[in-house]
């Protein structure tokens, strides 16, 4: 028995060295995740912050809707003052301000 650790194998080669690129792989993700990630934070501080602007419009809007015709006075201060938003739009509407 002894005798047969003698024995030259020929047939298995040496070990060879793998190359091993797991770090750089790891490092690539690293930085596709943060990309991601830092977009979408961005994407949704903008949302955010596109929610929170006031309409000009809508709130003059909603303001001309309110007049009250009992006071014609005050009514017609309100509607010019809330009237110029509207009155760039088309040459109809701004006869009907000029008006």
């Amino acid at each position: 028995m002894a005798a047969s650790y003698d024995i030259p194998l020929h047939d298995i080669k040496p070990l060879m060295e793998v190359p091993d690129s797991s770090f750089t792989l790891f490092i690539v993700l690293v930085v596709i995740t943060a990309v991601l990630l830092t977009g979408g934070l961005y994407l949704l501080y903008r949302f955010i912050k596109s929610r929170k602007i006031v309409n000009e419009r809508k709130t003059h809007y909603n303001a001309l809707i309110k007049v009250d015709l009992s006071e014609p006075k005050k009514a017609a201060y309100s509607i010019t003052e809330h009237g110029r938003a509207f009155a760039d739009d088309s040459p109809r509407l701004q006869e009907a301000y000029a008006n």
